[in-house]
């Protein structure tokens, strides 16, 4: 399984920060840097008000850990896309993968 780890993931939480004005701004900060198996990757086109939008549904593969806890306010960065988590399965309720189902609208 080692050589199938191959995607370099990096999982960001929102923080929010001062922007100069007395405003706020909220940006990405890197979480927790992983390798992954990219299992799945699926794209839907779909016209909405005339324009054209592609949703990609991936799902990633990682190593178990118990040390960061991943929940849907994460988002997951990998190749300069941004991918909103929408399911964290522990596989096989066998403390050894987690799959992250992630989608993103472009």
């Amino acid at each position: 399984m080692i050589g199938k780890l191959r995607n370099r993931i990096t999982f960001q939480s929102q923080s929010n920060a001062s922007d100069g004005a007395g405003g706020v701004v909220t940006t990405l900060v890197d979480y927790y840097t992983c390798w992954a198996q990219m299992s799945r990757n699926t794209n839907d086109r779909s016209d909405i008000a005339g324009k054209d939008n592609i949703s990609d549904d991936i799902t990633f593969r990682i190593r178990y850990t118990t040390s960061k806890i991943f929940t849907n306010k994460l988002v997951i960065s990998y190749q300069s896309n941004l991918y909103n988590i929408n399911s964290v399965i522990n596989e096989g309720d066998n403390n050894r993968y987690f799959l992250i189902g992630c989608s993103t609208l472009k």
